[in-house]
């Protein structure tokens, strides 16, 4: 019963927003709810809870358990609701809350929230906000990822934290793993779920290709095996799927386009106001280009799906993993990309796309 309510407590207020701002998103964040909420423009968090190891720990399982439900728009508070009394000065629980601030980068809301607490990230010294910075910039950086993947969740029932049942259900492993999980098709999330840690093991399920470490210059590991990482305080392991597509805010309007070599892959890039209802009645009001790697002919298609947004976009194109003769090494976004100058092409084109089909070719 006590889920139930909040169910009727969003429709009512769901239903009053429509009407009173018929032009603008619904977006409520609410504690807890019931399934079919997500008809309602809400998102959930989970509600008051600890700071300690297993708290975490269950929170994962409990937050993969909602995605399996259908209900696609979750968080949690990140670092905790209720804290230590001395959270600003105890070394253990910072540490802690860290962990739980790096693993909210990759849930469908990021978010921190604390009982009587000022949670800005300056309270906590200057390692710690340095840290916590880092993690909002990279939540920036993957806007456009996130963004997308959102809209898989309107248009096509998907969901960005993916139970490895979603993707790898014929892996028995993978269906082993309590804690790891996708976020969105492309990107293996391995949380840090215990403390004083130097070295994490994570399973990587089968996949034709492998996977590419993009914590350590996107290293290359084959797929159905436990690999085990180094890690510091400062992040998680993350592993990108061979065979898949991901997208990064850089500069300005530029986009970087990372491809990970190995296999075919998809993605479409979807783009919109951010605000508006516009995109659900006219096809002028919002923009889907679809990415397509050619893996064997090293070939990557770039095309409009239909909508009529005009588009005027620049994209700097990384193929991770690409055998090549030649390279160099740049920053690009902040991580280390390859560029290289062999005869055959290169393994890092910029190209500026202005809505008609694109062929690149590597």
């Amino acid at each position: 019963m006590r889920n139930v309510y909040p169910v009727l407590v969003n429709k009512t207020v769901y239903e009053g927003l429509i009407r009173d701002q018929p032009n603008k998103r619904p977006m409520i964040l609410t504690r807890s709810g019931f399934l079919g909420i997500q008809r309602y423009g809400s998102a959930l968090w989970s509600g008051d809870v600890g700071n300690d190891w297993e708290t975490l720990r269950r929170q994962i399982t409990g937050g993969l358990g909602i995605q399996a439900a259908g209900v696609p728009w979750w968080t949690y508070d990140a670092g905790g609701f209720f804290r230590p009394r001395d959270q600003y000065q105890n070394q253990d629980y910072i540490n802690r809350m860290l962990r739980w601030i790096q693993l909210s980068v990759y849930l469908p809301l990021m978010r921190v929230h604390g009982y009587m607490s000022d949670t800005e990230p300056w309270m906590y010294g200057a390692k710690a906000q340095e840290i916590i910075t880092n993690c909002i910039n990279r939540r920036k950086q993957l806007t456009p990822y996130i963004y997308s993947n959102a809209a898989e969740v309107s248009f096509n029932g998907s969901t960005l934290m993916r139970p490895l049942v979603f993707d790898f259900p014929n892996d028995p492993k993978a269906l082993q793993q309590k804690y790891e999980y996708m976020f969105g098709k492309s990107l293996l999330i391995s949380p840090v779920t215990e403390p004083d840690v130097t070295q994490w093991q994570t399973y990587l399920p089968e996949n034709e290709g492998g996977w590419y470490d993009i914590n350590h210059q996107f290293a290359h590991y084959n797929g159905g095996q436990t690999v085990t990482t180094e890690i510091d305080q400062t992040q998680i392991p993350v592993f990108a799927k061979a065979g898949s597509i991901y997208v990064e805010k850089l500069y300005g309007d530029y986009l970087a386009i990372n491809v990970l070599y190995g296999n075919n892959a998809e993605f479409t890039l979807y783009d919109d106001d951010g605000t508006s209802t516009n995109y659900q009645n006219s096809i002028y009001q919002y923009s889907k280009i679809k990415f397509s790697w050619n893996n064997a002919a090293k070939t990557l298609t770039i095309e409009s799906l239909g909508s009529k947004k005009a588009v005027n976009q620049t994209f700097e194109i990384a193929i991770m993993g690409l055998e090549t003769h030649k390279e160099s090494h740049i920053q690009v976004g902040g991580f280390e990309r390859t560029k290289t100058t062999d005869i055959k092409g290169a393994g890092f084109k910029t190209v500026n796309y202005k809505g008609k089909t694109l062929k690149v070719k590597f």
